[in-house]
């Protein structure tokens, strides 16, 4: 009868034996047979132990895949500590997950300004999501990554670090990333109040080299520092 326990659990146990005789695809990688094909049962273990699924306790009304322990999250919940990737885009301040690597980039931050950010290219582009074609590998700045979570945290000593490290700030760094991050800097101090800003910029003066001030790559940031004094 519908709507009882035990009906509900046959419906449930049915579905896993369409999984074991390949009413839909296999466990295996075979897929399921085409329409007026009788499915034949499977032997292979992966498919033996989905066809037992009935067999397994239910969390939360779900069943549990085998292998899995009770209560495991589909996906693992990020906290806010762990966003310590920022957008590059100025002004925007999100936050995502990092890459393995930091000067890589990740599925989600890619969908993500593209989606925001180049809407315009979005729509000429034949991807779903975003792509390279509408997303340029250099919109990301990897190599920023520690520069821009420095100025949204607002850690001048972080900062100063990035700012004196040759990984960052190379001396062939391309005037465009300059130009980019100069942008982002430029938003972000615009959003403080003068009191913050002022000992922002204090205290990366107090941790930073005077001499690299005057390199060639860092010259318009420490500018724009003046700037905001």
């Amino acid at each position: 009868k519908k709507g009882d326990a035990s009906y509900a659990a046959s419906q449930e146990n049915a579905k896993e034996r369409t999984v074991f005789s390949h009413r839909y695809d296999g466990c295996c990688g075979r897929a399921a047979p085409t329409a007026g094909v009788e499915s034949e049962r499977c032997a292979h273990e992966k498919c033996l132990l989905e066809a037992q699924l009935g067999t397994l306790p239910a969390v939360n009304g779900k069943r549990v895949k085998a292998g899995e322990p009770a209560g495991t999250p589909k996906r693992a919940k990020v906290s806010e500590e762990q966003k310590t990737w920022v957008c590059p885009i100025p002004g925007c301040g999100h936050r995502m997950q990092p890459a393995p690597k930091p000067t890589q980039y990740t599925a989600g931050q890619l969908a993500h300004i593209a989606s925001q950010h180049r809407q315009s290219e979005k729509k000429l582009c034949s991807c779903k999501y975003g792509c390279f074609r509408c997303v340029p590998l250099s919109v990301f700045d990897g190599t920023g990554y520690s520069f821009r979570l420095a100025i949204a945290n607002g850690d001048a000593t972080a900062l100063g670090q990035a700012l004196s490290s040759k990984e960052v700030f190379a001396d062939d760094i391309a005037g465009s990333t300059i130009a980019a991050r100069s942008n982002f800097l430029r938003a972000a101090l615009a959003a403080m109040s003068a009191e913050p800003r002022v000992a922002f910029r204090a205290g990366i003066q107090g941790c930073v080299d005077p001499a690299i001030s005057q390199s060639a790559p860092l010259r318009p940031i420490f500018e724009l520092l003046a700037e905001s004094s």
